[in-house]
């Protein structure tokens, strides 16, 4: 008899959701929980460097993009693409 398969991932999160939701004396839904697919051999990468607020205190039009400060101004960034040439005929 071959050794038996694996579920799938959304199968065990189901499992697992199953017994979250029928325990009342287990961590409440929204607890950080860890799986077997987590850790040092797992595929999926890690989410703790992962910022909610981006940093600004979850204030909206501060300008904190991706990189968390404001954006340049085009003049300010350079402006010129490689290979062109700029007013100064550099």
């Amino acid at each position: 008899m071959p050794p038996p398969r694996p579920l799938p991932m959304e199968e065990l999160l189901n499992i697992r959701l199953d017994q979250l939701t029928c325990d009342p004396s287990l961590p409440p839904f929204d607890s950080l929980q860890t799986y077997q697919f987590e850790g040092r051999d797992s595929r999926a990468e890690s989410l703790s460097s992962l910022d909610s607020d981006g940093g600004n205190g979850g204030a909206v039009g501060e300008g904190g993009g991706r990189n968390g400060g404001a954006k340049p101004k085009v003049s300010e960034a350079g402006g010129n693409h490689p290979g062109e040439r700029g007013r100064d005929g550099g």
